[in-house]
């Protein structure tokens, strides 16, 4: 296994609890596996909008990973969820810089597909610090 060069500089830097929300098993599983690495203790999969909105309901997570397109459908509408919740979120996506977010967007972090574990801890160390 290669060497973590990115490490979360404490404990509050690394979330407990964190919502994958990805239509691709294969992706979310990878990111799965990412976060564990980075110490994230407990992590769900949700492949859609309908199943994300019902978890979040459900359950207080301290980050969420969240695909902008997911089947035929927005991952958008997650994002102004979270966004008024003020729960800290990162958006996965195929698109890379092509991606376009509506302007409230602009503090959240993107993170292009194929990634590596050190996008996806800078991305939360940055909003959890």
């Amino acid at each position: 296994m290669p060497q973590l060069k990115t490490k979360p500089r404490d404990a509050k830097n690394t979330p407990e609890k964190v919502l994958i929300v990805e239509d691709n098993f294969i992706i979310a599983v990878e990111v799965e596996k990412l976060l564990r690495r980075l110490g994230v203790s407990e992590t769900t999969i949700v492949p859609g909008v309908d199943a994300a909105l019902d978890q979040l309901q459900d359950v207080d997570y301290d980050f969420v990973w969240l695909d902008v397109r997911l089947g035929p459908d927005s991952g958008i509408v997650v994002a102004h969820q979270l966004l008024a919740a003020k729960k800290p979120f990162g958006f996965l996506t195929g698109y890379g810089e092509m991606l376009r977010v509506e302007p409230l967007f602009a503090d959240v972090p993107i993170v292009a597909k194929p990634f590596v574990i050190e996008d996806l801890a800078e991305a939360m160390h940055d909003l959890l610090v």
